[in-house]
């Protein structure tokens, strides 16, 4: 067989189960001729088949995945500007900034100083006629 090439070879017509395939296993760089037979072999494919057609079954339930790319630096966060539409929020300029809702804004989010609270100090009259004593 060896001085033919296999487009020479005669088509299989019919299989059997008996039939022999011979293929090469290279584990460790030392090639090794074995045999593996039609039942065995598709046996196998049939394993294979359900098991990648499961596999692309989950990946298509999973949609379509987020590019990468849409960050381009440290601190970019992914925002959805609509349902099912992805965006990148650029990683606030000013140290300090906090993530505030912002439902005017196109992602529904901005980078905005952290407020300052408006302390009020009433007079020591006020706070003594209003002050419960136990």
């Amino acid at each position: 067989m060896s001085d033919k090439k296999i487009t020479a070879l005669t088509a299989l017509t019919a299989v059997d189960n008996s039939d022999v395939l011979a293929i090469v296993d290279d584990p460790a760089g030392t090639p090794v001729t074995k045999k593996v037979t039609a039942d065995v072999l598709g046996e196998y494919m049939s394993v294979n088949t359900h098991v990648v057609n499961a596999i692309n079954s989950s990946v298509s339930a999973l949609g379509t995945p987020i590019d990468e790319t849409i960050v381009e630096a440290k601190g970019d966060l992914i925002v959805a500007t609509a349902d099912a539409t992805p965006a990148r929020l650029a990683v606030g300029s000013t140290d300090g900034y906090v993530l505030t809702v912002d439902a005017s804004e196109t992602a529904g989010v901005k980078w905005a100083v952290i407020p300052t609270p408006t302390i009020t100090w009433e007079s020591d009259q006020n706070l003594l006629a209003n002050a419960v004593f136990s």
